[in-house]
C-alpha cells in the first residue's frame, strides 16, 4: 500500500513540475 502512495505522490509531483515548467 505503501508503495502505491509513493507512486501517486510521484506523479502529482511530476505533472506539478510539468506545469510549472509550461508557465516559462
Amino acid at each position: 500500500i505503501l508503495a502505491q502512495v509513493f507512486l501517486v505522490l510521484k506523479k502529482k509531483q511530476f505533472e506539478k513540475v510539468q506545469l510549472y515548467e509550461m508557465n516559462f
